[in-house]
């Protein structure tokens, strides 16, 4: 919960200790090439952060679909069986395959590729 929460509001984590640095620096009347530095680091960190947060969204992506559409597959017969007009090996393969799906998407979402709104 805690690395959701910085990787979402990590601008406003590294923003003030940045500014902080910064201006104790330039009241010692630190170097230049310190200062510099600083700034690279920073910008570096943002753009780390901001990269991840946007490979971390493919992923859930292209995860988010791929179990839609193998759920959409799964549908009409979990329906069947819920009915009571499937039954026997048929409905016994398509809940183990709907309980294996159902096994990956919690993996993914223990491994915080999930969201928890979804």
């Amino acid at each position: 919960m805690l690395r959701r929460h910085i990787k979402k509001y990590y601008f406003w984590y590294f923003t003030p200790i940045y500014l902080t640095i910064l201006v104790i620096l330039v009241l010692k009347n630190s170097a230049s090439p310190i200062i510099v530095s600083l700034t690279g680091i920073y910008l570096s960190l943002l753009f780390f952060f901001h990269k991840q947060n946007l490979e971390e969204l493919r992923v859930f992506k292209d995860l988010f679909t791929e179990f839609n559409l193998r759920y959409d597959k799964l549908n009409d017969k979990i329906v069947d069986i819920a009915s009571g007009s499937k039954t026997g090996d048929d409905a016994k393969k398509t809940l183990d395959d709907y309980f294996n799906l159902c096994s990956e998407e919690f993996l993914f979402y223990s491994k915080g590729l999930i969201v928890n709104e979804v």
